[in-house]
């Protein structure tokens, strides 16, 4: 819980230019820049705590998809099961 996921650097740098490009722009195009930001949850930075941690979801579908293949037939079973179906 104490251990901190660090953003890749490519994310990092990506906010910095977005705030760059939005120092340097008005009227409209700054309100346009604004709202695409407000939009994105990348374009914020990350908050502190464990609950706030932005976890990518790719390696927990790949374990889910593994699990399916190997369990997927008896846990669907199990649950039929249970529910009674």
């Amino acid at each position: 819980m104490k251990g901190k996921i660090e953003e890749p650097a490519a994310v990092q740098e990506e906010r910095k230019q977005l705030r760059e490009e939005l120092e340097g722009l008005e009227g409209e195009e700054r309100e346009r820049l604004l709202r695409e930001m407000a939009a994105d949850p990348l374009a914020a930075d990350p908050q502190e705590g464990a609950g706030k941690a932005r976890i990518p979801f790719g390696p927990f579908l790949a374990i889910a998809i593994v699990e399916y293949a190997f369990f997927g037939e008896g846990l669907f079973q199990s649950y039929l099961g249970i529910m009674g179906i």
